[in-house]
């Protein structure tokens, strides 16, 4: 998924805080509620991909989980951070500064 840079503040007109968006979970149905939970609550603007809900098969879980991650990754890659698992937790999913920013 690709978001102009220079639209992104339609999707995050108030930025991103440091921070978990699922913990304790690494269940795909259980970060798909969460990541889209997340959008519906923070995003003023929502994506193709938040519309995108009803899944048939495990490929079609897989591909919307590859597209949520590509949203949150990028949009956290605009305001320096980055979208993933804790370092020192890997099933702790949220926004994390990323150090190599400038």
């Amino acid at each position: 998924m690709k978001i102009c840079t220079a639209h992104v503040h339609e999707f995050l007109p108030h930025g991103i805080t440091e921070g978990s968006i699922s913990t304790g979970t690494l269940k795909e149905e259980d970060l798909i509620a969460r990541f889209h939970d997340w959008i519906g609550d923070n995003c003023a603007k929502k994506p193709d991909v938040y519309y995108e809900v009803s899944c048939n098969s495990e490929a079609e879980i897989d591909e919307l989980l590859a597209d949520l991650f590509d949203f949150l990754e990028t949009v956290a890659c605009l305001h320096g951070f980055r979208f993933g698992a804790h370092e020192g937790d890997g099933a702790d999913i949220g926004f994390w500064k990323d150090e190599t920013w400038t």
